[in-house]
C-alpha cells in the first residue's frame, strides 16, 4: 500500500486546537468536509459529520484517549484508528491529509 497526500482546502480554524476544511477526493465530484484535530504531538482528521444522522461535529471534544463522540448521540469516534481517521500534516497555513487508499 502506498501513502498518498492530498490538499485540505478551505480551512477555517473553528477552536485552538481544532480546523475545519475540505478534501476533493481524486475521481470524485463531492467534496468531503473534514475535522481536523491538535491531539498530542499530531494533526488527525475525520469526516465532520456523524454518520449516524449527519450532525455536525465542530467544537466536539476530545478525550485523553483520541475519542470524539457526537454530541447527539454519543458515537464515538478514535483519531488514533486508521480506518476512520487520516493523518495531517500543516506546514505554514497549509494543510495536506495522508491516506493509504480512498475511502
Amino acid at each position: 500500500m502506498a501513502l498518498h497526500s492530498i490538499a485540505i482546502d478551505a480551512v477555517k480554524q473553528v477552536k485552538l486546537d481544532q480546523w475545519s476544511g475540505e478534501v476533493q477526493w481524486p475521481g470524485r465530484t463531492a467534496v468531503q468536509k473534514v475535522l481536523i484535530f491538535q491531539f498530542q504531538d499530531q494533526l488527525r482528521a475525520i469526516d465532520r459529520f456523524c454518520p449516524h444522522q449527519g450532525y455536525d461535529l465542530v467544537g466536539s471534544e476530545v478525550s485523553e484517549g483520541g475519542i470524539v463522540k457526537c454530541q447527539w448521540h454519543g458515537l464515538p469516534f478514535s483519531l488514533l484508528d486508521p480506518k476512520g481517521s487520516y493523518s495531517v500534516e500543516k506546514t505554514g497555513d497549509d494543510f495536506v491529509l495522508h491516506y493509504d487508499d480512498l475511502p
